[in-house]
């Protein structure tokens, strides 16, 4: 028994240690990603030139977001927009599909025309069943609810 909670408090301290390792490698993603982002905005704001590794940086995340956006990213002076090739549009499905039909259960018509206030006689006529199966299904109705 206490090999098994020793077992436990082990498990559970690994899991913390790989929870707090996984949130300080996110912290450090999220920091790159804002200094990064905040070096591109001011050298768009300053009309600044990027320096080659920058402008290839940007030019790959414009590829990758091109095909998610129609937004001009624009640097360097220049407009880049998405490739006709690249874009996805919709195509809606074509009108003349069927529709689908939905029918009511007999049960659910049962308890529709119960709550019309229908006696079982009249209920088992109109849906061609028997008097008995239309009192069984009002009684399991009433137990389920």
């Amino acid at each position: 028994m206490n090999d098994k909670l020793k077992l436990l408090g082990d498990m559970e301290e690994k899991y913390t240690e790989n929870k707090k390792e996984l949130e300080d490698l996110l912290a450090v993603y999220l920091l790159e990603i804002k200094d990064e982002n905040d070096r591109l905005v001011s050298s768009l704001r300053h009309n600044k030139p990027l320096t080659n590794s920058q402008s290839e940086k940007v030019e790959t995340e414009a590829s990758t977001k091109s095909e998610r956006s129609t937004i001009p990213i624009a640097y360097n002076n220049k407009s880049v927009q998405p490739s006709a090739e690249n874009s996805t549009t919709y195509t809606p499905p074509l009108s003349n599909q069927e529709q689908d039909t939905l029918e009511q259960s007999i049960s659910a018509k049962v308890y529709a025309l119960y709550d019309q206030g229908e006696t079982i006689e009249s209920i088992a006529r109109k849906l061609d069943c028997g008097k008995t199966e239309v009192e069984l299904m009002l009684k399991f109705n009433r137990k389920n609810s």
